[in-house]
């Protein structure tokens, strides 16, 4: 283990001896007033900070500091030093300034104790530097080509390089937003799912892939999990490993092979042709060193085992891990409550020992390159370290997910479905046997402490019939044959639905690119679905086309709403299309479509007409058995004109009278020698 990092650290209250600024000595009959009021302030972990104010008044003048609403004891000057600062001290501040005629209080000011990355730099095999770095917002990092500088992802979801010996954060690639994983230096996940690398070899911003999960790798190839549940080398071209479903995480290097995790804990060994089972099982989460060939797997009992060049039980009695990294020979370990454990076997590599007692650590990783190894602290609040994955069983069958998060001890869990609580399910891991076809669904975890709580990722659990029939369960219509094209297949999902189930999502796609959904009909009918879409307004639109002709379309922030549309007697193909401009993203970047109905028209028989004016006609109405219809409604009717029994027209002026009777109003009847009619009643 390591030396204490805090050392049972009290913050100490330094008093300020300052003397006052000379317009708050004197202000002779007035009741104390502020002229610089306290400032919000950040300030790393360890560091000191100070807070002030500038009062005038009648003298003399008395102060008290509040720290959230609670007096601090004996800070009763103008002025408060903090320090050596911990996350405790994160909160709001404020002063009450009083004299003999009155008081008054000060705004109140914001310190916020940032987050530290540590770095254990090998600057050779028998000396080491420890460097603290001081960020804030940061949520994942990544050591960058050389062990002077570090790749960060911020809250924000941009991501930023950071020199080691103190040069400022730059935006590595302004064109990458919205990430939310750092695979390596140089590959990242972004929110909608499409994988990017860049830096190498060019710094050009390189689309791998669409619908991904995860991905794991150095650059500039990873492997990638796809939200199907299978995995590929993305290589020149993406490369499916055959045979292998049902993964819920990677791990790999700079090259094949890499190393798969399914759903019911077993680890394989992954390559291009295929995969072979590695023995290990009950796993949870894998890492990978690609140098070394050296398999981390965590255990789903919180212990850690090796394959491969290191020890077979790097971090022997231990049992509450939560989360792992192996590179080169040194493998890191995260206990549950955050702290940092390190072991390795090879001579000559990086002692295992940093030169304290790492607590709060919710973020490690080894840089590519030998030897520095980084980590994150925070205040303690759940941190997700393994996330559940999708998978796909059938009827009857077994479905795994696991979640575990580092922070302040203890923790719950509480798993949910589709957003309701699962009653009974509070631990970190959630079996479901004997599944039935309430159990498909949206399931997620959320972790709570006394600090604060957290959500994983949401993992599906779907049956393993064909996508295009589960794309007709999600759209509610499965009397219809579906087939989705385009740059990215449409989805099912469960987040945004408008029957409270799943709807189906438009595919991740990137600029100047389209997602389609389409279908066949048989008129005639009427067709009512329900839309919405998230997306860059007036640019980036969901389209509804039949037979290839623009019906309607939507874009920018449009809730779900409902359409109708009067279907001919004809086939008809119908088209739902997602489609982005050559730049820019805006919102969710999606399209969604739930409840899709279509209704066949009954038919209806129409009498001989009696013309009443040019172009006017009167038509009796009859039901299929001959008698008339007299309960006819307008919405009910759609009538149709045509002068060669080819090419019709719709006629939207319909008047219902009374006893089965309707009129109609057609135009184009005296410019035809002969004119044909027909009639659908829904």
């Amino acid at each position: 283990m390591s030396h204490v990092l805090r050392r049972g650290y009290a913050i100490t209250l330094l008093l300020s001896l300052l003397t006052p600024h000379l317009l708050a000595q004197s202000a002779p009959n007035t009741i104390p007033y502020i002229i610089a009021q306290p400032t919000n302030q950040i300030a790393p972990v360890f560091g000191w900070t100070t807070l002030s104010v500038t009062a005038g008044g009648a003298a003399p003048l008395s102060y008290q500091w509040f720290f959230n609403g609670v007096p601090i004891s004996h800070a009763t000057n103008s002025s408060i030093m903090l320090g050596p600062l911990g996350y405790a001290n994160s909160g709001y501040y404020d002063v009450i300034v009083s004299n003999i005629l009155g008081q008054t209080n000060s705004l109140k000011a914001k310190l916020s104790v940032s987050e530290m990355i540590m770095s254990e730099a090998a600057l050779s095999l028998y000396t080491n530097q420890y460097i603290f770095l001081q960020f804030t917002n940061l949520v994942d990092i990544s050591g960058a080509q050389t062990y002077q500088t570090v790749t960060g992802l911020k809250a924000d979801g941009m991501v930023v390089e950071y020199g080691v010996y103190g040069n400022p954060g730059r935006l590595v690639q302004p064109a990458v937003s919205n990430v939310v994983f750092l695979a390596s230096p140089v590959g990242a996940l972004q929110a909608n799912g499409v994988a990017v690398n860049w830096g190498d070899p060019t710094p050009t911003v390189r689309i791998l892939a669409s619908n991904v999960e995860a991905m794991a790798g150095t650059g500039p190839s990873y492997w990638l999990l796809y939200s199907n549940a299978t995995v590929a080398w993305s290589g020149a071209l993406p490369a499916i490993v055959p045979g292998v479903s049902n993964i819920v995480s990677v791990a790999g290097g700079y090259s094949p092979p890499g190393y798969a995790l399914q759903a019911d804990g077993q680890v394989l060994s992954i390559s291009t042709s295929g995969a072979t089972n590695t023995g290990i099982s009950n796993c949870v989460a894998i890492s990978y060193s690609a140098p070394f060939n050296t398999l981390l797997a965590l255990l789903a009992d919180g212990t850690v085992i090796q394959q491969g060049n290191q020890l077979a039980i790097p971090f022997p009695g231990v049992s509450n891990i939560v989360d792992i990294t192996t590179s080169w020979s040194l493998s890191l370990a995260l206990a549950a409550d955050g702290q940092l454990l390190s072991a390795n076997s090879s001579p000559g590599a990086l002692p295992p020992m940093f030169p304290c007692l790492m607590t709060n650590v919710f973020r490690m990783m080894i840089d590519p390159t030998p030897g520095p190894v980084y980590t994150l602290v925070g205040n303690g609040s759940p941190v997700v370290t393994v996330q559940p994955g999708n998978q796909f069983q059938p009827i009857g069958g077994t479905a795994w997910f696991h979640a575990r998060a580092v922070g302040v001890q203890p923790m719950s869990y509480q798993w949910r479905l589709n957003g309701l609580n699962i009653l009974d399910a509070t631990n970190a891991d959630l079996t479901i046997t004997n599944l039935t076809a309430n159990n498909y669904g949206a399931y997620q975890a959320i972790i709570r402490n006394r600090v604060a709580s957290a959500a994983t990722s949401v993992a599906r659990l779907l049956s393993p019939i064909s996508p295009t029939s589960i794309l007709a369960v999600a759209l509610n219509n499965t009397n219809l044959i579906w087939s989705t094209t385009g740059s990215a297949n449409w989805f099912t999902e469960s987040t945004y639905t408008h029957d409270g189930n799943s709807a189906a999502q438009s595919g991740a796609i990137g600029n100047g690119q389209q997602s389609i959904l389409q279908t066949i009909v048989n008129g005639p009918g009427v067709l009512t679905f329900w839309w919405m879409v998230s997306s860059e307004e007036d640019f980036d639109f969901l389209e509804f086309k039949t037979n290839s002709a623009l019906v309607a379309q939507i874009s920018g922030q449009v809730g779900w709403n409902q359409q109708t549309c009067l279907i001919p007697a004809t086939q008809i193909s119908l088209q739902w299309i997602y489609s982005k401009d050559p730049s820019v993203s805006f919102g969710l970047d999606a399209a969604w479509l739930d409840q899709v109905s279509f209704t066949p028209t009954q038919p209806a028989l129409l009498g001989l007409p009696q013309i009443t004016a040019p172009g006017s006609l009167t038509f009796p109405v009859y039901n299929p058995g001959g008698a008339s219809a007299p309960d006819l409604a307008a919405s009910q009717l759609y009538f149709e004109a045509s002068s060669d029994l080819l090419e019709w027209t719709p006629l939207t002026n319909v008047v219902v009278l009374t006893n089965g009777q309707v009129s109609v109003r057609d135009p184009d009847a005296t410019n035809s020698p002969a004119r044909f009619y027909r009639l659908h009643r829904q």
